[in-house]
């Protein structure tokens, strides 16, 4: 998919642990949107009426931007391309399952097969294995949370080729945060988000 193409062993991941400090935090479901900074994009998550998660990553280099509509586990539904606000028709990826996606719920694991069809006609199968690991506690910038680590392993039916997705899910904010990927047995190399907000930040800089 297009959020995973670099591909990651499967770890539970905390993002970092700073002290809390709760003045500026977002809290409850992120139905207004929370933005958060990494080191080369600005990304921010929505979450939608019917439980879904809309993210929308800008790249600061050139200023591309994606936008995914996910289950709460990571796994996408839609995704394409923005550019000047309208949908960019040849970018569009849609993924559907073998079964209705289970809830999110920690100490969890199930498999599942997952179909991308790309606005071409091309299509990529895949067997996705999804784990979610015990909470732990996880920081962003001053603010602590409590996260589920989330770790999707997909293989490739045609060719076999295997990556994990690293992540972690706050359950206050109902937000999946990507963190890295890698070939499956290798360690990923994880990215932590920078700040978090329920306001645009400038990154103007």
């Amino acid at each position: 998919m297009i959020r995973s193409h670099s591909l990651v062993s499967a770890l539970a991941v905390a993002i970092a642990l700073p002290a809390a400090a709760w003045a500026d935090c977002p809290t409850g479901p992120a139905t207004d949107g929370v933005y958060m900074t990494f080191p080369d994009m600005l990304m921010r998550y929505e979450v939608q009426s019917d439980g879904t998660i809309l993210e929308t990553e800008t790249n600061y280099k050139d200023g591309e931007v994606w936008q995914h509509v996910m289950h709460p586990t990571g796994l996408v539904f839609e995704s394409w391309e923005l550019v000047a606000d309208q949908v960019v028709a040849d970018s569009i990826e849609t993924v559907t399952y073998s079964t209705p996606l289970p809830d999110i719920a920690p100490n969890s694991r199930w498999d599942i097969e997952e179909t991308a069809r790309f606005s071409d006609g091309f299509e990529i199968r895949y067997f996705t294995e999804v784990e979610v690991l015990s909470p732990t506690e996880v920081g962003v910038e001053d603010c602590s949370y409590i996260g589920w680590p989330v770790n999707v392993r997909r293989t490739d039916l045609e060719t076999d080729e295997a990556w994990v997705d690293a992540q972690m899910y706050l359950p206050e904010l109902e937000i999946l945060v990507y963190l890295a990927s890698a070939d499956a047995g290798e360690r990923p190399d994880i990215v932590p988000p920078q700040t978090i907000s329920a306001q645009r930040p400038d990154v103007s800089n």
